[in-house]
């Protein structure tokens, strides 16, 4: 190895022979609360863990569906002159078991052209629970209609 120069240190990989150093004051002590601090870290971490997979998976078996129905501008009924509108009942059943999901009405007026006759009055629930095989919807007494679960999600237009 050649010299650095007058003044400087020299390099040495390895600690010179003699005695060993001994150990750092914290070291020679038995710290407990470390050992106290860290476990009740390692427990909160696991806790909030826990919380944030559940709530994750019970986020994903459940949703916001929404529809609409169009109306006449004026009276806020259907365009044929039927009962449905504003205030109507909307129920929302399991296609498959015929189970009675939710309820709820026509209460969102949505004017889609300014007054020009495209008016809508819709419907939203939350918290609907994903099924298999689709929902069936019916307002009042009106034959129900099978909407899927993405039409639900986009906000589907009921005939």
């Amino acid at each position: 190895m050649t010299d650095p120069g007058p003044g400087m240190p020299q390099i040495q990989y390895f600690q010179p022979r003699g005695a060993f150093l001994p150990p750092r004051a914290w070291r020679r002590h038995d710290h407990g609360w470390v050992w106290v601090v860290s476990v009740l870290a390692a427990l909160l971490l696991a806790a909030v863990t826990a919380v944030v997979l559940v709530f994750g998976i019970a986020s994903t078996t459940k949703f916001t569906a929404s529809g609409y129905v169009r109306v006449d501008c004026a009276t806020k009924k259907a365009l044929d002159g039927g009962p449905i509108g504003r205030g109507s009942r909307v129920r929302l059943y399991d296609a498959h078991s015929g189970s009675l999901i939710a309820t709820t009405s026509l209460d969102r007026a949505v004017d889609v052209e300014a007054g020009k006759g495209a008016c809508y009055e819709g419907f939203r629930i939350h918290d609907v629970r994903i099924v298999s095989r689709g929902y069936l919807v019916e307002i009042d007494d009106q034959p129900g209609q099978l909407v899927s679960r993405d039409a639900l999600e986009a906000g589907t237009v009921l005939e």
